[in-house]
C-alpha cells in the first residue's frame, strides 16, 4: 500500500485515547505484577506511577529502555519480542503477570490486546479495531464523516502534486498529517505554503514520519494507578474517583538536534543524576535512550528526555524544569 497523508484545513487539539475496557476477573486487593509494553517516555511515566502504586508487587517493562532500567522504576525485559503475542502470553504466565498495559500503537493495531484478553490475561488497552482510530487518520476521518461526528475539513491524498494543489487552494495555516502509525509524530502545523509543501514531500516522497502529556499527568496523579487500570479492565471506571496533586506540572522535551527531520544518534547524555537532584519535584523520563558499548547513556531517538517538574504554580514548575535542563 502506498503512503497516504491527510491535509486538514484547520487546527484541532490533540486527543489520544489510550485505553478501553476489556473483560477480566480480578481480585483488586491482591498485589500484582504489572507488565508495561513499550520503550518510550509514555511507558516510563506509566512505570513511574505504577512503581508507586500500593497494589503493585513488581513492575516489568518490555522492552523498556536504558533510562527506565537505570531509574529503578521498572525491571526491563529487553529480549521479549512484543510483536509476538505467543511469546508475550508465555512470559506473562511464567512470571505470574496480573495485568498488562500496552502503550505503543503498533502492537495495539496488530491485536496484542485481543490475544492477551483471549488468553484471559487482564489487559489495559484498546482492541485492534478500536486502535484503528489512532492507527489510521484516514480511517478516523471517514468514521467521523459516516456518523456525522464534527471534524475539521480535510482531504486524503496519495499523490503529492494533488496534495500541493489542495494546499494552494486552501491557503495557510494548514495541518498535514501522515496516515498510518507515526508514534505521535506524524503531524505538521504548517504556517506557510512552503512549510506545507515540505511536509508533503517528507511524508509522500521521502516516506518520513511513520506522547509528553502522560508525564505531567503521572507526576500529578495521587491515586493508585494500578487500581484505576484494574477498574478499567473490569468495566468499573464509573466507580473510580481520581485524586490529583494541587500542584502544577510541566515537561520540557529534550530532542536530538535536527529532529523532527534527520538527527544524529549516539550523543552521550551526561549529568542525569545531577539534574534530578535539582529538586525532589523533578523527574526525568526517558524516551529515546540506550547504553553504548562503553556503558554510556546515549541518545538514540528524536525525542530523548522529558524533564518534568511540579511546583505550586506553573512558573515554579517551569523554573525547576529548566534548572534541571541547564545542569
Amino acid at each position: 500500500m502506498g503512503s497516504r497523508l491527510i491535509v486538514q484545513a484547520s487546527k484541532r487539539g490533540d486527543t489520544s485515547l489510550k485505553a478501553s475496557v476489556t473483560n477480566a476477573s480480578l481480585i483488586a486487593e491482591e498485589r500484582i505484577t504489572v507488565l508495561v509494553i513499550g520503550s518510550g517516555g509514555r511507558e516510563h511515566a506509566l512505570c513511574y506511577a505504577l512503581n508507586r502504586s500500593p497494589s503493585c508487587d513488581a513492575v516489568l517493562c518490555a522492552p523498556g529502555n536504558a533510562g527506565i532500567a537505570q531509574s529503578g522504576d521498572a525491571t526491563c525485559i529487553s529480549d521479549l519480542d512484543i510483536s509476538d503475542s505467543v511469546a508475550v502470553i508465555a512470559f506473562c504466565r511464567k512470571m505470574g503477570v496480573g495485568m498488562v498495559v500496552v502503550g505503543p500503537e503498533a502492537p495495539l493495531v496488530t491485536g496484542l490486546v485481543n490475544d492477551l484478553v483471549k488468553a484471559e490475561i487482564p489487559t489495559f488497552g484498546p482492541s485492534s479495531k478500536a486502535a484503528a482510530l489512532e492507527g489510521s487518520k484516514d480511517f478516523m476521518k471517514k468514521l467521523c464523516d459516516k456518523y456525522n461526528i464534527p471534524t475539521a475539513q480535510y482531504r486524503t491524498f496519495t499523490d503529492p502534486v494533488e496534495a500541493k494543489q489542495y494546499v494552494k487552494d486552501q491557503g495557510a495555516p494548514i495541518v498535514v498529517k501522515a496516515d498510518g502509525l507515526a508514534a505521535g509524530k506524524g503531524v505538521v502545523v504548517a504556517m506557510s505554503l512552503d512549510e506545507a509543501f515540505e511536509a508533503i514531500d517528507s511524508m509522500l516522497v521521502q516516506g518520513s514520519f511513520g506522547s509528553a502529556g502522560s508525564r505531567v499527568l503521572m507526576m500529578r496523579l495521587e491515586s493508585d494507578l494500578a487500581q484505576v487500570l484494574l477498574s478499567a479492565c473490569r468495566g468499573e471506571l464509573g466507580d473510580v474517583s481520581l485524586t490529583w496533586s494541587p500542584e502544577m506540572a510541566m515537561v520540557v522535551v529534550m530532542a536530538s538536534q535536527g529532529y523532527p527531520g534527520s538527527y544524529k544518534k549516539g550523543t552521550v547524555i551526561r549529568n542525569i543524576n545531577k539534574a534530578e537532584q535539582v529538586s525532589p519535584a523533578v523527574k526525568i523520563f526517558h524516551a529515546g535512550t540506550a547504553l553504548d558499548g562503553d556503558g554510556n547513556l546515549v541518545a538514540v531517538g528524536g525525542r530523548v528526555l522529558g524533564i518534568t517538574a511540579k511546583g505550586k504554580d506553573i512558573e515554579e514548575a517551569r523554573e525547576r524544569a529548566y534548572d534541571a535542563v541547564e545542569v
